[in-house]
């Protein structure tokens, strides 16, 4: 089911203007619908041509082709829709978990979007971490807690393998673990918590985290606070840094009650509602490569695509 609505449609039609900035919500577009399964956790390919998702519980790896809006599975493996990783260089980078004796023991593969190939990297090891990308061919990973590095063979995709690493983020133990150049920082900006979807900001200044039961925050590479966004769940940096989308969801304990999708500049100064929904709970939104789309998935596992006009 595709459906495009470019005026006035059930999620939010709007344009905003705080001190010269104006957001527009242009329009929304039904990735999938119920007949087509549940799916969750949306995120662009890095040019913009796929959108990937997975299901509830992170088993498998879809994605559809806006060319021809085909959904096709990439994987089925258990573990496989957790912090996967697309890049440029058209390969996909995913962990797998499977469980002997009571003990996890996962393993990293990439596949490879044109060829259809399946490569093993890390083969059912223990406390392993799942795959970051470095550059868009070197794959960063550890093994209980050491820093491995993976670099794809220059064969066919032709592709030159930088030797710049830009800085990339583990949780450890609940904190921010900072790797920059093969050397790791521990960091707790915000004091004593449990730190969640970290990340770095595009031109690799800034961190942006969550602390659960405290807020959500951006602080400079030695931890040191810069703006507290307060409740904002699930954040994610636009392309070119200056903005920040999340979800506002709530819950009774049991299950979300209420959940819209917001952003807010990168200093926190100017905040937009971009859904405002009581029957649809929008949730998890990701950034398109271009900075002028969110995807989403609902609660009941529906991906749409909003489109945005931003203009500073």
């Amino acid at each position: 089911m595709k459906v495009f609505v470019l005026a006035i449609f059930t999620l939010l039609t709007c344009s905003i203007m705080i001190i010269g900035q104006t957001v527009t919500v242009l329009g929304t577009q039904d990735i999938t619908g119920k007949s087509e399964g549940e799916f969750y956790y949306p995120k662009f390919s890095p040019d913009g041509s796929r959108i990937f998702f997975t299901h509830a519980n992170y088993k498998g790896i879809y994605y559809l082709n806006l060319g021809d809006n085909k959904i096709i599975q990439l994987s089925d493996e258990a573990g496989a829709g957790y912090e996967f990783n697309p890049t440029q260089n058209n390969l996909v980078y995913y962990r797998t978990d499977r469980y002997l004796n009571g003990r996890k023991y996962s393993s990293i593969k990439s596949f490879n979007l044109s060829t259809k190939n399946v490569q093993l990297i890390a083969v059912d090891l223990r406390f392993l971490s799942t795959p970051k990308n470095l550059n868009n061919n070197i794959i960063a990973y550890t093994v209980d807690n050491r820093i491995q590095k993976f670099i794809p063979k220059n064969t066919e995709n032709k592709v030159e393998v930088s030797t710049i690493e830009k800085p990339y983020l583990e949780i450890e133990k609940g904190k921010i673990a900072l790797i920059e150049s093969g050397v790791k920082k521990i960091l707790t900006p915000a004091g004593n918590g449990n730190y969640i979807w970290p990340s770095v900001s595009p031109d690799n200044s800034k961190l942006l985290f969550t602390v659960a039961g405290k807020g959500t925050y951006v602080s400079d590479l030695n931890g040191n606070i810069l703006v507290d966004l307060g409740y904002a769940n699930y954040p994610r940096w636009s392309p070119d840094g200056k903005w920040i989308s999340y979800m506002a969801d709530k819950d009774n304990g049991l299950t979300v009650t209420s959940s819209d999708i917001y952003i807010v500049s990168a200093d926190g100064n100017n905040k937009f509602r971009i859904t405002n929904t009581e029957d649809v709970l929008e949730m998890y939104p990701d950034w398109s490569p271009s900075g002028d789309q969110l995807v989403l998935n609902t609660y009941d596992g529906k991906i749409i695509l909003i489109k945005l006009k931003i203009e500073n």
